[in-house]
């Protein structure tokens, strides 16, 4: 009779986004023995156990943070083995949290606001406009940043004021989405006249 060598017990971890806040963990065991046990501390507070019952060499678990950040996410694996490892990664949220701001005008051809010229911009054109470390916005860590933006079409002058920012710091979420035209008042073919809201 000859007996098997039993495989090292080294879990490995692999954490997932889902949506702005969630957390999608999936824990592998790498030995001979099943699993009976997986905790999961996320990092923010919250430790979820789950008992395994059936024959199984891994464990998976979701969960939604309460803000948008950074987490150090550890895995507790227990085999029927009495082996327990634990194994821990750095995990970020899919999305970011909003600072609002006072509005500030950070973009006008007029006048060279935010840009070295006051000429009018051509149709499809592009203007490049400083974002980081302007008008009060960090100077690192932002990933989007919330403007007002006025433009017609042909060659005309451009205006945008700064409404926010997202960052790992804040209180809203964010999860980025294809970009999508929400207005165009070229489709209806009536110019919005001033001082008129839309």
């Amino acid at each position: 009779m000859s007996v098997d060598a039993v495989s090292p017990f080294a879990p490995s971890l692999t954490l997932n986004a889902h949506g702005p806040l969630g957390i999608n963990v999936y824990g592998v065991a790498t030995d001979d023995w099943n699993l009976i046990s997986c905790t999961v501390d996320y990092g923010d507070g919250s430790t979820k156990i789950t008992k395994i019952t059936s024959s199984v060499t891994d464990c998976e678990q979701s969960y939604t943070c309460s803000s948008a950040g950074t987490y150090n996410v550890a895995v507790t694996l227990t085999d029927a083995g009495g082996n327990q490892k634990t194994v821990s990664q750095s995990f970020i949220t899919g999305g970011s949290n909003f600072t609002p701001v006072v509005p500030k005008r950070i973009l006008d051809t007029r006048n060279a606001t935010g840009t070295a010229s006051t000429t009018p911009v051509t149709a499809n054109g592009v203007v490049q406009l400083k974002i980081a470390g302007v008008d009060g916005l960090p100077s690192s860590g932002v990933t989007a940043v919330a403007f007002l933006a006025n433009e017609s079409s042909g060659t005309t002058h451009v205006i945008a004021d700064l409404d926010g920012f997202y960052s790992a710091g804040g209180s809203s979420g964010y999860n980025s989405v294809a970009q999508t035209r929400l207005l165009d008042t070229r489709t209806a073919k009536t110019p919005i006249q001033a001082d008129i809201s839309v």
